[in-house]
């Protein structure tokens, strides 16, 4: 499966299936060619804030479903032991979407070549300070 471009979410479950995602989110934003297409960042920043706008309630609840899908694997990650049982996903999910604002800032906006190595690097640091040392 595909989640709107982003990447498989068909890996296996727990930790390997959120790497896949978030690996392929990385690649995807990294990509030169994909500057301008980063819609829900763009429009977390240009598109009214009126609750009444129906471009910005699509955009919501796009990016809610999505989130949707990245609670339930970090649940599922928690749920078969991969993860810290005192980890809350919304914090999880915080923190990871904030490497990716910052790799699109730095890529995007201040064109600078290593985000991608940067991204991933602060990834695994993400997922290694929360897995469940056996």
């Amino acid at each position: 499966i595909e989640l709107d471009g982003i990447g498989p979410v068909g890996a296996p479950n727990g930790v390997p299936r959120l790497n896949a995602l978030v690996t392929a989110w990385i690649n995807r934003v990294s990509n030169s060619t994909a500057m301008g297409q980063c819609v829900f960042e763009a429009a977390a920043f240009t598109v009214a804030t009126d609750a009444k706008d129906p471009v910005r309630q699509n955009l919501i609840d796009a990016v809610q479903s999505f989130r949707q899908v990245n609670r339930r694997t970090v649940q599922a990650c928690i749920d078969s032991g991969q993860f810290k049982p005192s980890l809350d996903p919304d914090d999880f999910l915080f923190e990871m979407h904030g490497i990716m604002l910052i790799m699109i800032y730095d890529r995007h906006f201040l064109s600078e070549s290593d985000t991608r190595s940067r991204a991933l690097k602060a990834w695994d640091a993400l997922v290694a300070r929360h897995l469940l040392k056996t």
